[in-house]
């Protein structure tokens, strides 16, 4: 071995992470000329667009982790709805309230305003009573 040789196997040897790279880049060009003669030969190297990787776990389990996630996905709905529900409730109840509020002040209003009808008619009958017995209309 020559003298620059043997200086850079010395490196290496000191350093973890030239090494590892030098492992590395052997290891792609052997991929890389692999796949070209692979290819050559019409043999399939890659996988097909649609394949994602292969499954852990039968289809049964898989059937059951999707049933559940979605019983989990409908309980949050049906939770949801109920809330929802509680909350137009109580917004209900709040304008009936307001409502029978405003309805017992429209009363109280019209019932005070009768009132001083009839206190003004009763002012008028004595009035119209006292003309009379003015005019001598008396009983």
């Amino acid at each position: 071995m020559s003298g620059g040789k043997i200086n850079k196997v010395e490196e290496l040897k000191a350093d973890d992470f030239k090494r590892e790279l030098v492992f590395y880049n052997q290891a792609v060009a052997g991929a890389q000329i692999a796949i070209q003669k692979l290819q050559k030969l019409n043999v399939p190297v890659f996988r097909p667009p649609d394949y994602f990787a292969e499954m852990a776990k039968t289809d049964e389990h898989m059937t059951k982790v999707q049933d559940r996630l979605t019983s989990i996905q409908k309980d949050k709905e049906r939770h949801e709805t109920i809330r929802r529900l509680r909350e137009e409730k109580k917004f209900a109840v709040k304008i009936q309230k307001k409502q029978l509020v405003e309805k017992q002040k429209e009363k109280k209003k019209f019932m005070d305003a009768v009132k001083k009808h009839k206190k003004g008619m009763k002012g008028q009958l004595e009035a119209m009573l006292n003309n009379a017995n003015k005019l001598g209309y008396a009983e």
